[in-house]
């Protein structure tokens, strides 16, 4: 194996010129610590990438997926899930609605907020559902997390969704949920639940946003 100068070492480079300038490979290397005995941590760390073909297939990878890669024992693959689980606990958390009332900036924007929810769904492994509550301009009024449920999907609250529209006076409505299997494709589910609300919403006087599908960083209206 080649020797690397210690200045070019990841953890190196990472205390000098800061995680933004290292590469996937580099990052993960730190991670792995050290390599095996016909590889240094850094080819190790480009195998794993290479065997799983990409960093979002790798965040899925279980724990005994890894340990049956050459070179990744139990404490490796533990700390590759780890690291992974902490980042999506991250994304969790700032996937956390905002408390009602809370001061939300004048540019907030309907479509700039679906943008932002597909992007901070692209990832999940269980279904939300996201409300998004308007006023009457058009601007966010408040948002809600109304379920979460598993692959399969999630349940919706219809009589808390339509008393929460009336009791914060909104001026419309509109729901996104994500569709963890990549499928922008709207389901008979999907279609039967956009014509219940858009309906309901008429007869309290609330304008209906659209029902919008998130899956892989993009959004379609159902």
């Amino acid at each position: 194996m080649a020797v690397v100068p210690d200045r070019e070492r990841p953890r190196e480079r990472l205390s000098t010129l800061g995680p933004g300038a290292l590469s996937l490979q580099e990052l993960l290397a730190i991670l792995l610590r050290t390599g095996d005995r016909n590889r240094s941590v850094l080819e190790l760390a480009g195998d794993l990438l290479a065997e799983f073909g990409s960093l979002e297939r790798l965040a899925r990878a279980s724990f005994a997926e890894l340990c049956r890669i050459e070179g990744l024992k139990s404490a490796k693959a533990a700390t590759v899930i780890a690291a992974f689980e902490i980042a999506k606990r991250l994304n969790a958390e700032k996937m956390d609605v905002r408390a009602e009332g809370s001061e939300i900036p004048p540019d907030e924007n309907l479509q700039g907020r679906l943008r932002w929810w597909s992007v901070m769904l692209k990832d999940e492994e269980r279904e939300y559902i996201i409300g998004l509550f308007t006023e009457r301009t058009g601007r966010i009024l408040t948002e809600d997390r109304l379920s979460w449920g598993g692959l399969d999907g999630a349940s919706l609250d219809m009589k808390y969704l339509f008393r929460k529209a009336v009791r914060i006076d909104a001026g419309g409505l509109a729901i996104l949920h994500n569709h963890p299997d990549g499928s922008l494709e709207p389901s008979a589910e999907d279609r039967l639940l956009t014509d219940h609300v858009c309906r309901k919403l008429q007869t309290l006087g609330v304008g209906f946003e659209g029902h919008y599908i998130a899956a892989g960083g993009k959004i379609r209206a159902v």
